[in-house]
């Protein structure tokens, strides 16, 4: 349920606080993001420590500013799917790492940002199931207005100079058109293998014999 983000800086919109009291919107508390919380079919949470020394948790992502700004995006603009199990993993593709990225927000709004991270689920059908209504991963992404958002592959588009060289947002249609993976791949139970029990490590099937 509870998984280490890599740390990283931000201020917490202190509204989120004092349950949504209006007299402190526009105030911002320093605070060092440390982890999340998963819980199934919830937005995500997020663990803060502050610099008094208070540790905050599960804080959803429009609670969370990377530099201090007066407009901010709605909570399922920025985070578009809840959590798909309470089983989070978190992994940071190197090759990407902070690449520069488009993110078409919902309104077909595109935005630009960095990407910081990726979260990914397991422990489920839903989380480890292909099609629409299955399995889905959250880039963190920082957004140049200083917004933090969380998107699925299908809401994103990366820069990468050496190898990137024939964007998407380029061919005037803004993103590609590839259909959904639909199939979950399986290599066991097709009886391709006719193999009898056997002692030896390496053993011998029927189909080898037959091909000799």
């Amino acid at each position: 349920m509870n998984i280490d983000l890599p740390p990283f800086e931000a201020f917490m919109r202190k509204e989120f606080l004092y349950q949504g009291d209006v007299s402190h919107v526009g105030q911002y508390v320093p605070v060092l993001v440390i982890g999340l919380s998963s819980l199934e079919n919830k937005a995500l949470g997020f663990w803060c420590l502050d610099d008094g020394g208070a540790l905050l948790g599960r804080f959803p992502i429009h609670s969370l500013v990377r530099k201090q700004h007066p407009v901010h995006f709605s909570h399922d603009a920025l985070e578009l799917w809840n959590a798909m199990s309470y089983h989070p993993d978190v992994h940071t593709w190197k090759r990407i790492e902070h690449s520069r990225v488009r993110v078409l927000l919902p309104h077909r709004e595109t935005v630009e940002g960095t990407y910081l991270t990726t979260i990914d689920w397991y422990g489920n059908a839903l989380a480890e199931s292909a099609n629409e209504h299955g399995w889905k991963c959250a880039h963190l992404i920082e957004l140049d207005c200083g917004c933090l958002a969380l998107q699925p592959n299908n809401r994103v588009l990366f820069s990468d100079a050496s190898w990137v060289v024939n964007p998407h947002m380029s061919k005037g249609r803004g993103r590609p058109d590839y259909l959904v993976q639909n199939q979950t791949w399986v290599v066991e139970g097709s009886g391709k293998w006719h193999c009898e029990p056997s002692e030896k490590m390496f053993y011998e099937d029927g189909e080898d014999e037959e091909n000799g």
